[in-house]
């Protein structure tokens, strides 16, 4: 038909060689398309994500975290060991729970409650009082930073120098029904060890770039006041680090903390994130040049990475050790919050370091459509169980992508185990994972 129409019109040499591709790559196109969206869960696995969903959630908040405001509060664990007993004499006194990082996590957090909030229509509060007991603990985390490393006076308002947690043994027992604890406040041999670190900056303003986002719109008194909260925090927190040149420092002694310094290379994508969520410029020299060569020069490292063969691609343990480890997850979550990266490359490298999440994120924040295949994330997500995430070695751990005490910093667990964390963990790696598979598929079930 076609031959006898460009027979017709004379121009048959034309429509073969042009026409027909452009028909056949929009076809090729379409039907790709249909199967990259298709749904592959059964019901029950769907009944088995969204009941361990609920599981997990009760147990993070019910014995991962304490929601109130007062010392310790606010500030989620990362392992709960029940089975560690120091003195087998006294049974009375076990188990151990571990605070470490603590930012990342409520960064992580505050976007699981943002995302729940989301998908319940907006109209359940208890996740509004959730997200102000967090923000509230970064209050004081920040205004308690030079009391507890210097003993000096409390200062009246944040500045934004802060400490990672304040949480000591009594305070623990207090809250949690373990034992013993490991914290960074406990482990104030090295003071500084204590203090803000690039990481958990990072990890801050990943929370707050989800708060923003879905009170973007305020309606209610409550929505309106939380929003401001997270808004006030984050302006500090990027003037702080602007007015240092975006090396992190002791407000008291001016020493760096530990990889102060490297901060300034991720200087170019926090400006962004205070561009798109503030409206406010943050730039200063260092990062108009420097900052933003840096961070060009680190994109363009992720796609090169080591030497990739076809098969390496679609074996997932040779995947983890050409990427993988926490530096890549900092990366990947501020190409994901600052848009700064171009979509292909993100996904290509949230894919290729077993960190789908941060494709996931972007695809939210800046509602497009994920480029990972919706099997892929689907296969993922229904190998949890209600025991949620767990490693107590080879011989009992959780399935699939859920032995890590958080995939999205720690992917290497995935493969290695890490018997220094032995013990159950918050999945939260989870909880927001489902979250965001369900926004931003248009056919998730």
């Amino acid at each position: 038909m076609v031959r006898a129409f460009a027979g017709k019109f004379g121009h048959y040499n034309c429509i073969k060689n042009y026409e027909l591709k452009f028909f056949y790559y929009i076809f090729l196109l379409l039907f790709s398309s249909y199967l990259h969206s298709q749904t592959s869960l059964t019901n029950k696995e769907l009944e088995n994500i969204n009941y361990s969903y609920k599981q997990i959630l009760n147990k993070f908040e019910t014995q991962f975290i304490a929601l109130s405001e007062g010392k310790g509060t606010g500030l989620p664990a990362v392992l709960i060991d029940t089975t560690v007993m120091w003195d087998k004499r006294d049974k009375t006194k076990k188990g151990l729970i571990r605070f470490g990082d603590v930012p990342v996590y409520q960064g992580f957090y505050l976007a699981v409650l943002a995302t729940d909030y989301e998908l319940n229509n907006k109209v359940d509060n208890s996740f509004l009082d959730k997200m102000y007991f967090v923000l509230k603990s970064k209050e004081r985390l920040d205004i308690f930073a030079e009391i507890q490393l210097h003993n000096q006076k409390k200062i009246s308002s944040p500045n934004g120098f802060f400490i990672r947690d304040d949480i000591d043994e009594k305070t623990s027992r207090k809250l949690f029904k373990q034992s013993f604890l490991h914290s960074d406040t406990k482990s104030l041999d090295n003071k500084l060890k204590n203090s803000m670190s690039q990481d958990q900056v990072i990890g801050w303003l990943m929370g707050y770039c989800f708060v923003i986002n879905v009170l973007k719109k305020s309606n209610s008194n409550k929505e309106k006041e939380i929003l401001a909260m997270a808004k006030s925090q984050m302006k500090t927190l990027l003037k702080f680090m602007s007015d240092n040149n975006w090396i992190i420092r002791d407000t008291i002694n001016k020493k760096l903390v530990p990889r102060g310094p490297v901060a300034k290379l991720q200087a170019f994508p926090m400006v962004e994130i205070g561009k798109k969520y503030l409206g406010i410029k943050f730039d200063t020299p260092i990062t108009e040049g420097f900052g933003k060569l840096s961070w060009k020069l680190s994109e363009i490292g992720f796609k090169w990475g080591r030497r990739v063969t076809i098969a390496d691609v679609f074996n997932d343990k040779k995947r983890y050790l050409i990427y993988g480890d926490i530096n890549n997850s900092m990366m990947l979550k501020l190409a994901a919050l600052s848009n700064t990266w171009k979509d292909k490359r993100l996904s290509f490298a949230s894919e290729m370091s077993n960190l789908e999440i941060y494709e996931l994120i972007n695809a939210y924040l800046f509602e497009r459509n994920p480029l990972i295949d919706i099997i892929k994330i689907e296969n993922i997500l229904k190998t949890i169980t209600p025991k949620g995430a767990y490693y107590y070695g080879n011989h009992y751990k959780a399935k699939g992508a859920w032995a890590s005490r958080d995939r999205w910093s720690h992917p290497a667990d995935i493969y290695e185990g890490n018997d220094r964390f032995i013990g159950h963990y918050p999945g939260l790696d989870f909880l927001l994972m489902r979250n965001l598979y369900l926004l931003t598929y248009k056919n998730a079930r």
